[in-house]
């Protein structure tokens, strides 16, 4: 979403044609219209997830009374835990600012910033590694037994291990929507438009969703499975890493804590 509100600032995608897009009646009306292109002018919703905790349930039996993302940042809920904490500077610090001040908004103030900044200091004693990319194996593997992780990664390994499961915290989470949009200086938008009407297919999402996990953009493909990692209906919990700070400011930040 952040590198689409630059591609848009800047000029560098050309208006969608909808006339030309079979399946956009089907679309979830919840992907439509968000920050970055508030009528979708530029952009087609695609695939979308959620981000949460992952947790192995052989380590917690009982689950955990409140869903909160205290889980990673104190040790009072999961003492001794080994956790997989996302190592994308944008996400931790605005992931821990959402636990925070339950905004990430909250950072445009240099007060929040330093706050957030000690509180992922503190958090580095629990953190056995910083990665997003292998989250669900180190859950699976016991690696880790808690970690930062996106729905369909989630969702995707649970099937081949039941005991790990996600909870969505109550402050709120963040979206993840990928986007289709057509360079301002293509000269096949036929061609694009055609190749998007054959992968928006039913099938053709169906089966990608089916086989990776990610949730579908349509409201005619519905996996029973999928309920607990594709909540459509809690979207108004839900924001966008959006560009509130600086790139400049988070890798300032990042680069402090990862040095602490």
């Amino acid at each position: 979403d952040h590198t689409l509100d630059v591609l848009i600032g800047n000029q560098m995608l050309k208006p969608i044609d909808k006339n030309k897009l079979t399946f956009w009646s089907q679309l979830h009306t919840s992907l439509l219209n968000p920050y970055y292109d508030p009528q979708n002018r530029f952009t087609v919703p695609y695939y979308w997830g959620v981000y949460g905790i992952g947790y192995d349930a052989d380590q917690f039996p009982e689950g955990f009374a409140t869903h909160t993302w205290e889980l990673i940042f104190s040790t009072t809920p999961c003492p001794g835990a080994h956790i997989c904490m996302t190592d994308d500077p944008r996400e931790a610090i605005l992931i821990a600012a959402q636990y925070l001040f339950g905004t990430i908004d909250a950072l445009k103030d240099p007060v929040a910033q330093e706050a957030v900044k000690q509180l992922l200091i503190r958090q580095k004693k629990q953190v056995e590694v910083y990665t997003l990319a292998r989250a669900d194996s180190l859950l699976q593997t016991k690696g880790c037994s808690v970690a930062t992780i996106a729905s369909p990664e989630a969702w995707r390994v649970s099937r081949l291990s039941p005991q790990i499961k996600m909870i969505i915290p109550q402050e709120g989470s963040f979206f993840i929507i990928d986007s289709f949009g057509i360079l301002k200086d293509s000269e096949k938008d036929e061609l694009i438009y055609e190749f998007l009407n054959f992968i928006f297919e039913q099938e053709s999402i169906k089966h990608h969703s089916q086989m990776y996990g990610f949730c579908s953009p349509l409201t005619t493909i519905f996996v029973p499975s999928q309920n607990e990692f594709c909540p459509i209906d809690q979207k108004s919990n839900f924001d966008f890493f959006r560009p509130v700070i600086s790139d400049e400011r988070i890798n300032e930040i990042w680069t402090e804590v990862i040095a602490a």
